[in-house]
């Protein structure tokens, strides 16, 4: 194969000797871009659009016509892959055969290019190594580097969609619609669990503004009407829904931070930055610009939110869509309450539980999140002024086991502070003792595999008798010293964990907070409202015995170990052994 100086010289003198010989023009140019040698295939690129843009304004129009008017189909299949790892020259010949190939040929050439996106890609799950769910790397799809490749011809496509429909014939424009429509959202189904927060946003802004060039097309059409609306809405919903929980808005951590800025600080700022590709701004502005183009084709917030109550099988992608366009948009304010219905209805939390729901046990719990987090603010400050918003039992329920494992799972330190003060949120809205008893238990319980929700939950417990001292009845331990306060340990009890194994589990942290809330209990119900020094003093004070006998195990453990005790170790034992000191005393024992 010839190198890449000999490549440009060929070509430019081929269209010299033969200024209308297209044909071989053109198979010269196969040739050399079905080249495994990248400078090869860059140097015909580089020709290819000095040929193209050189000359007075007649001749680059004519050289354009001759080489352009009928080979989009023969040049896009073999540019498209070559526009992550080729040079600059290679988008300008794309862009440049859009600008001049047949309409209907640059279109349909797209259209192939994502079929065989899809077909590239069917099938395949890659991890982070590039490989398949058996573990094995795809012949197609070789690497991580094949789906970055992927994406950006994706990217590309949609501009090269907006130089060519609206050249297209003023004819009907329904039959194009509906299947560059879907190849499109094809693609996108392939692609979207491959992409990342900057390729997101990108995908998000080139489709929406796409949508806007084809709105503005189908306007003059013969056909136009409600059905084109429809076809660009259900493919904004797709973009939104399959990417915008993927761009990094941060929407509840910085709702969160701006209706409670004591939780903030220099480092949570730092965290939270606004800059950079990690930053929430670049991810805020993918969503505006996607509610702008909502707005475009007359889907005003109301509309949004509509969609967002009057949820339904059928249309469960624009709902999650308008969901996160409206979170979004509130993301930092409460603009989002006037759209509420006044005075508030009682059910208000109801009407939204089903959206919410789908949209926190799915890709989109950030705007989930936000959502819950602005509707129960909302309740509680209605509940201040004695208003009547509530949340039902089944629905708190329903809440708390999607909020459950986000707080514990999710990634940010701001994020999980923000959802776990949203469940402490969730619990302060109920009025009745007995509801919010159950919560806490539901937190509190064995059966929560997060142990460190367990853990952190003590804290809304002690907030909570703070808050509402109706708490400190007999019904409080009732519910929770079966939770607390194992009467005699049994076989797979915590109890029977040698030192090692429990010094390396949650439960020293745990069972230090159970005794401080012994502590803490007895200096609230002074008057033993909860039985505690009296029915349950025998109870607790054989749990305070295992307990203070598991403390000396640890402790003479690492003793005979000569085991270098760390200060995480010293400390936990510290706090396990003064809690429980605490306790006793607080007991009389």
């Amino acid at each position: 194969m010839a190198d890449s100086t000999s490549v440009i010289a060929t070509l430019r003198e081929m269209i010299s000797v033969s200024p209308s010989d297209e044909a071989t023009f053109t198979r010269a140019m196969e040739t050399y871009l079905s080249s495994e040698d990248v400078s090869v295939q860059n140097a015909a690129c580089d020709a290819f659009v000095q040929l193209l843009e050189e000359g007075d304004g007649g001749t680059r129009d004519r050289r354009r016509a001759l080489l352009l008017e009928d080979t989009a189909l023969t040049y896009m299949p073999l540019l498209l892959p070559l526009s992550l790892i080729g040079g600059p020259s290679v988008p300008r010949s794309l862009s440049l055969i859009s600008q001049y190939g047949r309409p209907r040929e640059v279109v349909l050439g797209l259209t192939e290019a994502l079929q065989y996106m899809v077909e590239r890609a069917e099938g395949f799950a890659f991890n982070d190594e590039g490989q398949d769910e058996r573990g094995e790397v795809d012949e197609k799809v070789e690497s991580v580097s094949e789906w970055l490749i992927a994406i950006s011809e994706f990217e590309l496509i949609l501009i090269y969609f907006k130089t060519a429909i609206p050249r297209l014939p003023n004819a009907r424009s329904t039959p194009t619609l509906l299947s560059v429509s879907e190849a499109i959202s094809l693609a996108l189904d392939s692609l979207s669990s491959s992409t990342k927060a900057d390729s997101s946003r990108g995908l998000i802004q080139q489709a929406c503004e796409l949508i806007d060039v084809i709105w503005e097309w189908v306007q003059p059409t013969s056909d136009a009407g409600g059905e084109q609306r429809n076809i660009l809405c259900n493919l904004l919903y797709h973009f939104v829904a399959g990417l915008g929980y993927k761009v990094n808005a941060g929407l509840t951590e910085r709702w969160f931070l701006a209706t409670y800025p004591r939780f903030g600080g220099p480092q949570t700022t730092l965290q939270l930055s606004l800059d950079g590709e990690d930053g929430w701004g670049r991810g805020a502005m993918a969503l505006e610009r996607a509610r702008k183009t909502a707005h475009l084709l007359d889907l005003s917030d109301r509309a949004l939110f509509d969609k967002i109550v009057n949820i339904s099988n059928i249309t469960i992608q624009g709902s999650i869509a308008s969901l996160i366009l409206l979170a979004a948009e509130s993301a930092t304010s409460n603009e989002l309450f006037k759209l509420l219905p006044s005075p508030l209805p009682a059910n208000l939390l109801g009407d939204f539980i089903p959206i919410i729901s789908v949209a926190l046990g799915g890709s989109a719990s950030d705007a989930g999140a936000v959502w819950t987090w602005k509707l129960i603010h909302l309740a509680l400050q209605e509940k201040s002024k004695g208003g009547s918003v509530v949340l039902e039992d089944d629905d708190a329920v329903t809440l708390f086991e999607s909020l459950i494992p986000l707080t514990a799972q999710w990634p940010s330190p701001v994020m999980r502070q923000a959802l776990f003060k949203l469940i402490g949120a969730v619990v302060s809205l109920h009025s009745s003792s007995s509801e919010k008893i159950q919560l806490l238990k539901q937190l509190l319980d064995p059966a929560n595999p997060f142990d460190n929700i367990r853990i952190q939950s003590f804290s809304l417990l002690r907030e909570e008798i703070v808050a509402s001292p109706t708490l400190v009845s007999s019904e409080l331990l009732v519910e929770l010293s079966p939770v607390f306060f194992l009467s005699t340990p049994n076989q797979d009890s915590p109890f029977t964990f040698t030192p090692p194994d429990l010094l390396n589990s949650p439960y020293p942290t745990l069972w230090t907070e159970i005794a401080m809330f012994v502590w803490f209990l007895s200096t609230r119900d002074t008057s033993d409202e909860t039985r505690l020094k009296s029915e349950y003093k025998d109870r607790i004070g054989r749990w305070l015995t295992h307990t203070e006998r598991k403390m000396e195990e640890c402790r003479r453990f690492l003793d005979e170990s000569e085991a270098i005790m760390g200060y995480g170790q010293g400390f936990v034992l510290a706090r396990w052994e003064d809690s429980l000191h605490r306790a006793k005393a607080a007991m009389g024992l």
